[in-house]
């Protein structure tokens, strides 16, 4: 499940908790976590995460983070992974701990085959 350090890339910082697209999927589609996806808006080109919830939240349209530690587990997705791990660790720094980075982030989610929709 969670892991303290990534399978599918190098990038990582200390503290930063990590979650491979299979049990994030598993978790959010059973209501235990919900998807962020940090993607610019001309990212979503590539496919969006498909049949689960998403909470787009792109991080140049963004001036705090609006979600609390009452809304439970946060999975951060980006395109590769990095964004997702530097906003995990900003977050930590502030003391929101209820974030985890996906693995390998939107690239990793794709080659796992997890549902993927294109708008």
């Amino acid at each position: 499940m969670i892991k303290d350090s990534p399978s599918f890339q190098d990038f990582q910082l200390p503290g930063v908790k990590h979650l491979i697209p299979e049990d994030a999927y598993r978790l959010i589609s059973a209501g235990k976590a919900m998807l962020v996806d940090l993607r610019e808006e001309e990212e979503y080109v590539d496919g969006v995460a498909g049949q689960v919830p998403v909470a787009f939240f792109p991080l140049s349209e963004q001036s705090s983070w609006p979600f609390s530690p009452e809304e439970g587990l946060h999975v951060l997705m980006c395109a590769h992974g990095i964004r997702s791990v530097r906003i995990c660790a900003l977050l930590n720094q502030i003391g929101v701990h209820n974030v985890v980075s996906l693995d390998g982030g939107f690239e990793q989610w794709k080659l796992s085959r997890m549902p993927v929709q294109y708008r």
